[in-house]
């Protein structure tokens, strides 16, 4: 069987792949580096050392511009072949061929928002017999970011493996006990990137109201007891947020790939998307010249008694001019 995986959830690929290994006893190939049709034809085709049947999984091969004639030639391989891509442009004519290659059992692998996310987390807690109540339930969805509304940058900015390692977390810690919300405060980190992306956002389209809105809502939610602590804390999440703008800039210049990106960062390709749609909502200049007059205000409001709050909303109005 010849198959191709397309789609960001590389969770839900691998998982795909682990069950129809061992399920068909497979032994699972993988190639990520090969130079040429030829190469990924002839491991097809061949058995291993013992005549076990094997499961090739090959990454990126369409993007890269290889041969499509291949599927005619391996379509009655005794081997199992599965091709990995990320995403292939539908427009193509190319493309529209080898989705309608008869040859190929083609399978979309996206991840899942919503209620479709909140169906597989119960369906990951179940697979490890995780019991959690109720309200512990909603409030891991809630600090995993289920409730990010993605219509604002198109996809979300957890990932399935993010999901998973909290859930194999919780089990390690309650074994057979129910999980509580007291459980899930203690042990699951909140996903805050939402807040921190949205006051981002507003900044570079000029939004005066929702920024002020967004930063008073941030504020009173998460930063610390004090107007100083409070500025000096949102301070530091903003300067983090303007140096990755910033390299991303540089990423985009560069013309770097989405899963090139995803290999340098460990970022889901919600956050990549997201900062890539940041990068080119200011100039660099801009942002330098942010980080530097925040870092300027960290120092003065840790060194002096001045009033913070007024200078740093001084500062995020002059990045919206």
């Amino acid at each position: 069987m010849v198959y191709l995986f397309l789609g960001e959830d590389d969770f839900s690929k691998k998982e795909e792949i682990k069950k129809t290994a061992q399920k068909e006893s497979l032994e699972v190939v993988s190639f990520f580096d090969y130079d040429s049709e030829q190469e990924i034809k002839q491991a097809t085709m061949n058995s291993t050392l013992f005549g076990g049947k094997k499961l090739i999984c090959v990454y990126d091969f369409f993007k890269r511009g290889f041969d499509q004639g291949i599927l005619e030639d391996i379509k009655n391989t005794t081997n199992s072949v599965v091709f990995l891509e990320e995403k292939l442009d539908k427009r193509k004519a190319e493309t529209k061929k080898i989705l309608a290659n008869k040859n190929l059992k083609v399978v979309e692998f996206n991840i899942p928002t919503g209620a479709e996310f909140s169906s597989w987390v119960n369906n990951q807690a179940k697979k490890y017999d995780l019991r959690l109540s109720g309200k512990a339930m909603d409030l891991f969805l809630k600090r995993l970011g289920v409730s990010f509304n993605p219509s604002n940058y198109s996809e979300p900015l957890y990932d399935l493996w993010q999901a998973d390692s909290e859930l194999r977390k919780l089990k390690s810690f309650a074994s057979d006990d129910v999980v509580s919300e007291k459980d899930i405060l203690d042990l699951v980190s909140e996903n805050t990137d939402d807040d921190i992306f949205r006051i981002t956002n507003a900044i570079g389209e000029k939004d005066k109201v929702n920024v002020t809105k967004f930063l008073v809502e941030y504020m009173d939610k998460y930063a610390g007891s004090d107007e100083k602590s409070k500025i000096i804390g949102l301070s530091g999440l903003l300067s983090e947020q303007f140096r990755n703008i910033l390299v991303f800039q540089k990423l985009l210049t560069q013309k770097v790939s989405d899963k090139e990106i995803a290999n340098l960062t460990g970022y889901a390709p919600g956050r990549i998307f997201v900062y890539k749609k940041l990068a080119t909502r200011f100039t660099e200049q801009k942002v330098l010249e942010l980080l530097r007059k925040i870092e300027l205000l960290d120092l003065e409001v840790k060194t002096t008694q001045g009033p913070a709050s007024l200078q740093f909303f001084m500062i995020i109005e002059s990045a919206m001019k």
